[in-house]
């Protein structure tokens, strides 16, 4: 496995605890039930952006 081949599956590993993170979050409904409008709508937006980027990363290690 080449190094950027790593760097790549370390990428992917972070941005996948992220999505998972935010998942959890915007599943639980205390947090959307209590939080700010503007709250949930930016985890909504940053879990939109962690999944294109874990695609991203995806397609790019698929490649190698």
């Amino acid at each position: 496995m080449d190094i950027l081949c790593a760097k790549g599956e370390k990428d992917l590993g972070k941005v996948e605890a992220e999505i998972k993170s935010l998942s959890g979050r915007l599943s639980n409904s205390g947090f959307v039930d209590k939080a700010p409008a503007e709250v949930v709508q930016g985890a909504c937006d940053a879990l939109a952006e962690a999944e294109a980027l874990a695609a991203i990363l995806k397609s790019r290690l698929a490649r190698r």
